[in-house]
């Protein structure tokens, strides 16, 4: 008898153990694959709600860097939901290839995202999708057709190339998005891209444009350096 509850004791022990194990993997900056999926929630549809339940726990215990699977509970990842990652605490994000659309307010007022990967085959930047965050940089793909209405307002960028695949950037969508201590500079690919007066001035007349217009961008990079370190703060083509 004494030696079957040493059997128990011992297997019991060995639970505990494993139990510890995959708490260990959940949490930690890698997180098992096999594991990583259940932190989203998915629809049918293969648009990405936001976080399960257990996302929100690890969240909560400091995971804070997460990479979206390409598939989660066996559904292809199509596209990131409206509101979806909103008010997360997030740090930095990877989308994963095959999503298309990046929702309204997907990632809207996660103020200690600093990095975010955009996959190429995105064609739409949903309005306030990435606003109110910390963004020091962003690549936009050259899948890109239209940046929504405040898409990158309110960031911490440097510079942004726009590719000559961007057909709309919508007002305010790069409003007070760039560091304000800091020379930045915007660089048009293309020559078809249209640009509202508001899409990078608060007070409208951006890149020449008035504030309640839009006109096409010609290929070209502009810079802007701000007040602080002698500048105007105006957008001026480069020769």
């Amino acid at each position: 008898m004494k030696k079957m509850r040493n059997i128990g004791l011992l297997a019991a022990l060995a639970i505990t153990a494993g139990l510890s194990v995959l708490a260990c993997n959940w949490y930690s900056a890698e997180p098992d694959p096999a594991i990583a999926p259940s932190l989203f929630a998915i629809n049918a549809q293969g648009i990405v709600t936001g976080l399960s339940t257990q996302g929100f726990a690890a969240v909560a215990a400091g995971e804070t860097d997460i990479v979206i699977p390409p598939v989660i509970n066996g559904i292809e990842v199509t596209a990131i939901g409206v509101f979806a990652f909103e008010n997360s605490q997030l740090t930095s994000v990877v989308i994963p290839a095959g999503v298309t659309t990046i929702g309204n307010n997907a990632f809207q007022n996660n103020n200690l995202l600093t990095s975010v990967v955009i996959p190429a085959g995105v064609t739409t930047i949903g309005s306030s999708a990435f606003q109110n965050n910390n963004l020091t940089e962003v690549i936009i793909p050259s899948s890109v057709q239209t940046i929504g209405t405040n898409a990158f307002q309110n960031n911490n960028l440097t510079e942004v190339t726009i590719p000559s695949s961007v057909q709309t950037i919508s007002p305010g969508a790069f409003m007070n998005a760039f560091d304000a201590s800091q020379e930045s500079t915007v660089t048009f690919e293309g020559a078809n891209t249209s640009v509202w007066g508001t899409s990078f001035n608060p007070n409208g007349d951006t890149l020449g444009i008035p504030p309640v217009q839009a006109a096409v961008v010609e290929q070209g990079t502009f810079t802007r350096t701000p007040i602080a370190l002698g500048g105007n703060n105006e957008w001026i083509r480069e020769p």
